[in-house]
């Protein structure tokens, strides 16, 4: 009987997702369940994303697992590849997942990241042979990628302007609270790691129950291709947004303000109370969105911004750049419990270290969202890149002059923790944001993927090559080389990077 009920509840969950079915999903509206209704969604998609990020805490156990014949534990090579199989999952499916999403809708993409990540998980799980759990650790990165796209797109669309880019910044502060979940996890129940990623599904179902029984389809997918209005609520600050009759009846009496003539510093920001007008050739770059709600945006896209023309090949080299600095983290996104292991951290320390900085991280997010809204960009991101290279000096003398003992431990975290706090405020935050003001709209799809492709390439060879490069050349000396290639890319972006707040970019390709 249970079975049965469970077999409806799914079977009405699935048709209440589909588009071709009669069962409209319910609209958002500004009601506080709607907010509860995201964030519990950003709640369990940082938990599965969080729990699928790295192997740090679990590698060690890993490679003593799989051992050969005569004892000995995976190869660094080996130990690398298991690290990762999941951001290759992310690279390959990648390019793909905005085409599937804009076809099928936002929600049947999350669904499949939970399906995967689940399926991923159970392989983890059963997995005997090393090639096994390479695939799955596969499956896994392809249901994280999905995620990492989907939830900020679902969270966007289905609120305004004026929420949208705090409810974005929680959501990307829960993916570092949900890597501090499972390494606190691994911390406080110490079973075999192949149990403790099997408890990753979780998570994974319980994201999948909340989107069928719970989440309707994005409002802005549902109303894509068509023309915008005046009173869309999308626009216009508020979240009634539907698609039906009785919307529409509820504003189209409303009488619109007018924009009053302004200065032009106050047609750049956008008048409070300004109304929508589309803009085919304006990109969205202004850090006032957040504090003057959908109408400033729209009203900023339709002032006399200043308009600055940039070279595509320009925009181009400059997004690369901007991609080769976002992956100054990933030694320590990837790798920070055997680093914190190589300056004499125990094994329970050091995971609890990786869960302070992940939860370090998480805050430094937030933080740098607020700074976003009040500093222009380059000089915030080249302040943050010059903190990220002293991060980087910090690691090099913990390993190369501090002795072994507490000099190198306290030296080793604060260096760590002042590389993520200065990550966040910096390239973490504005890699995409300048990215996307970079380009004009008719070529930014193209520039800004190609840009992502390129960080996860770069960060994946980071992934591939550093603890054989630990191995090979040293801590210190490993350090000192990342170091010195993010300070090329910092000074690159001096040079090439303009400042893209509050412009209209203009390609002269």
């Amino acid at each position: 009987g249970g079975g049965g009920g469970g077999g409806v509840v799914v079977s009405w969950s699935l048709a209440r997702l589909s588009r071709w079915a009669g069962v409209p999903a319910v609209p958002y509206d500004a009601r506080a369940s709607t907010y509860w209704t995201l964030f519990g969604l950003s709640l369990l998609s940082g938990a599965v994303y969080g729990y699928g990020l790295s192997l740090s805490p679990l590698l060690d156990d890993i490679a003593a697992d799989f051992a050969d014949a005569q004892g000995e534990p995976l190869s660094t090579a080996w130990k690398e590849a298991v690290s990762g199989a999941a951001p290759l999952g992310g690279i390959v499916v990648t390019p793909l997942i905005g085409l599937v999403s804009d076809r099928t809708g936002r929600l049947w993409v999350l669904v499949a990241s939970a399906v995967l990540f689940c399926v991923g998980m159970v392989v983890s799980y059963v997995a005997h042979a090393l090639w096994l759990l390479l695939v799955a650790r596969f499956i896994v990165g392809v249901g994280m990628a999905m995620v990492l796209f989907a939830a900020p797109c679902y969270v966007s669309e289905n609120t305004s302007a004026r929420h949208s880019e705090v409810l974005v910044g929680i959501l990307h502060m829960l993916f570092s609270f949900g890597f501090a979940l499972f390494c606190a996890v691994v911390l406080a129940a110490p079973h075999h790691w192949r149990q403790l990623l099997l408890s990753g599904c979780a998570p994974g179902a319980a994201m999948l129950l909340f989107l069928l029984l719970f989440a309707p389809e994005s409002v802005g997918w549902r109303l894509r291709g068509q023309p915008r209005q005046p009173a869309a609520g999308l626009v216009r600050g508020d979240l009634a947004v539907n698609d039906g009759a009785g919307f529409r009846e509820q504003h189209q009496e409303q009488p619109q303000p007018q924009p009053q003539p302004q200065s032009p510093q106050q047609q750049r920001v956008g008048p409070k109370g300004g109304v929508y007008a589309p803009v085919a050739d304006s990109a969205v770059g202004n850090g006032d969105d957040g504090r003057q709600g959908g109408e400033g945006r729209a009203a900023a896209l339709a002032s006399d911004a200043p308009t600055q023309h940039i070279g595509w090949w320009r925009a181009f080299f400059a997004g690369n750049l901007l991609a080769v600095c976002n992956a100054a983290d990933k030694p320590l996104v990837y790798y920070a419990a055997q680093i914190f292991k190589k300056a004499g951290w125990q094994y329970h320390s050091s995971t609890l270290v990786v869960v302070v900085l992940a939860l370090v991280s998480g805050f430094s997010v937030l933080a740098g969202l607020k700074v976003l809204r009040m500093a222009s960009r380059r000089p915030q991101f080249l302040a943050a890149m010059s903190v990220v290279v002293l991060a980087y000096l910090l690691l090099v003398l913990a390993f190369g002059v501090a002795g072994e003992g507490a000099a190198r431990s306290v030296l080793s975290v604060a260096g760590c923790i002042l590389m993520i706090v200065s990550f966040q405020l910096g390239p973490g935050v504005l890699f995409l944001v300048i990215a996307s003001e970079l380009f004009p709209p008719s070529t930014r799809g193209l520039g800004v993927s190609i840009n992502v492709v390129i960080m996860l390439l770069v960060s994946e060879a980071l992934n591939l090559s550093l603890l054989t490069l630990f191995n090979g050349i040293g801590t210190s000396a490993t350090f000192a080389l990342f170091g010195t290639i993010f300070l090329a890319a910092g000074v690159a972006v001096f040079f090439v990077l303009p400042e893209t707040r509050g412009i209209r970019t203009v390609s002269s390709y």
